[in-house]
């Protein structure tokens, strides 16, 4: 079978990287933000765990990697996404927080594509998945 195909990514897609990104933090993240965003934004912290007294340190350079983690996975959250890819979005991240992520994901059940070691994350939010084995 031959024949010509288009694939068609959604216009809103929610990345969320491995690693901690560092050409941004809070501070770049609040500045690109509308009031309302900055309110929905800071939110989704909170729920996260952060503590509030961060919130008044604009840099996050300095903070912990599971902090930092949340910074972005709040970014990555806000939004009316189409499709999240997210890779190893549980690194740095406590167990409390792993399970409000949990619950939100299976409350509004997103489109999604994530890389995870983390089976608990997998097993709870997963329909589908694809394991990749190392023959022994």
């Amino acid at each position: 079978m031959t024949g010509d195909y288009q694939i068609r990514l959604p216009k809103k897609i929610s990345l969320l990287h491995q690693q901690n990104q560092l050409d941004e933090d809070y501070a770049s993240i609040l500045q690109k933000l509308t009031a309302e965003e900055k309110k929905d934004y800071l939110h989704l912290l909170r729920l996260l765990g952060s503590k509030r007294s961060s919130f008044a340190d604009r840099s996050s350079t300095h903070w912990s990697s599971g902090e930092q983690k949340k910074v972005f996975l709040a970014n990555a959250l806000l939004g009316n996404h189409s499709l999240f890819v997210w890779d190893e979005v549980t690194n740095y991240l406590d167990m409390m927080v792993i399970d409000q992520l949990i619950a939100a994901i299976n409350k509004h059940e997103p489109t999604m594509i994530s890389v995870d070691h983390n089976e608990h994350f997998v097993d709870s939010v997963a329909t589908k998945k694809i394991e990749l084995i190392r023959p022994v």
